[in-house]
């Protein structure tokens, strides 16, 4: 387990810039537990392997995936740019909010839309979306932390 079990929002991952010219890929796998909120810049996030992701996923990369038994509670999942997709297969469980310009499922996916996930989100997002993107350009986005008071 990684992260805050009991508050995912005490623990926030900022990553900016790219791998080279190349998005930067975050993969979490291998039945491991993620309680917290990751902001990136331009990353793509791979969640595989009966893993688990509790908490925010802000991005301007182009995918977000989840697959073989994967599961993700109260999450809020926010891909910036407007050519991105949100991938499930492989009996993936989602709870909480996706928004993003492209979907696909396959398989015996879940998705359970939890509208209290919006009442926890740590930072704001500043910038509007620009709809003028060539396909494989990435958004770029402000983002606000607000401070964190631990209770």
């Amino acid at each position: 387990m990684i992260g805050n079990k009991d508050n995912p929002q005490q623990v926030i991952i900022y990553d900016y810039g790219r791998n080279g010219g190349n998005n930067k890929q975050l993969i979490i796998s291998g039945s491991s537990k993620y309680y917290l909120s990751i902001m990136s810049e331009t990353a793509n996030l791979d969640v595989g392997g009966s893993a688990g992701l509790f908490g925010n996923f802000i991005t301007g990369g182009n995918e977000v995936r989840m697959s073989g038994g994967t599961a993700s509670d109260a999450t809020l999942v926010y891909l910036a740019n407007p050519s991105a997709n949100f991938i499930m297969d492989g009996s993936s469980n989602f709870r909480g909010a996706i928004i993003t310009a492209g979907f696909e499922s396959s398989g015996d996916v879940s998705i359970t839309y939890d509208p209290s996930i919006f009442e926890n989100i740590p930072f704001e997002i500043t910038s509007p979306v620009d709809n003028n993107l060539s396909s494989g350009q990435t958004q770029s986005f402000t983002m606000k932390q607000y401070p964190v008071i631990e209770q």
